[in-house]
């Protein structure tokens, strides 16, 4: 009975460290990751701005634009696209060479992000103002 009894207890103790180790999470090394938030406003580089975007127009026209960040670009809108290159002559300023495809050479200006993570695209020459937002970049 002795023996059952030492036993027991042994068995009891045993357990209750095993939980004790258990219940007591290992500690995990925390890393810090600093967010960098997308200013297009504040873009100045081809390589910052390299990524697709949708745009749309004040008529309500939808189309989409690719850069890259070595400068060149592909515009499309409906069946027609049109390639060139783009050149960062300000922050947040964009102008564009088109050497094939029907879009027009122009100059555009981006506002600050908005909270619904779009901004506006002015065209220097006549106001236009296109909303654009970022799809993957």
């Amino acid at each position: 009975m002795k023996r059952i009894l030492a036993f027991a207890c042994i068995a009891s103790l045993a357990a209750c460290s095993g939980s004790e180790e258990a219940a007591e999470p290992a500690a995990q090394e925390e890393i810090a990751v600093e967010e960098v938030a997308f200013d297009p406003a504040a873009l100045s580089t081809a390589e910052e701005s390299a990524g697709t975007y949708d745009l749309v127009y004040a008529d309500g026209s939808i189309g989409e634009i690719t850069l890259t960040g070595d400068g060149s670009f592909s515009f499309t809108m409906g069946d027609e696209t049109s390639t060139g290159t783009f050149e960062m002559p300000g922050t947040g300023k964009y102008c564009y060479t088109v050497e094939s495809g029907s879009a027009a050479d122009g100059c555009f200006t981006n506002s600050a992000l908005n909270e619904d993570g779009t901004w506006l695209s002015t065209n220097d020459e006549n106001g236009d103002v296109t909303i654009v937002s970022l799809r993957e970049g």
